[in-house]
């Protein structure tokens, strides 16, 4: 699954901007800070918040697209894009994987 990138930055992985987004969050309950300061946490907060709904977005499509039924109720198998270590989403995608027959 291809990780959406967050202002133009290096894709940033769904647990890392999840705690990113809550460290934003305690800083602003707080209140520390100026508002200029405050505005700018908030701004970043929206922006971590929108790619951590992208990035669900995009699993819940991923897993909706591998939970296809045929006419018959079967599931439909299809392979699930997992990059191997040090390799990105693209590589994956166009390196075949061996399918389940069994369904």
């Amino acid at each position: 699954m291809e990780t959406p990138s967050l202002n133009g930055q290096p894709p940033l992985p769904f647990e890392e901007a999840l705690q990113n987004l809550e460290e934003v969050v305690r800083a602003l309950e707080k209140g520390d800070g100026t508002l200029e300061e405050s505005l700018a946490k908030y701004e970043t907060g929206i922006g971590l918040l929108r790619h951590c709904y992208e990035v669900l977005r995009v699993a819940e499509q991923t897993v909706k697209e591998m939970s296809e039924e045929n006419e018959l109720g079967k599931p439909i198998p299809k392979p699930f894009p997992m990059p191997a270590r040090g390799e990105d989403s693209s590589e994956a995608r166009r390196r075949p994987r061996p399918t389940d027959s069994a369904y």
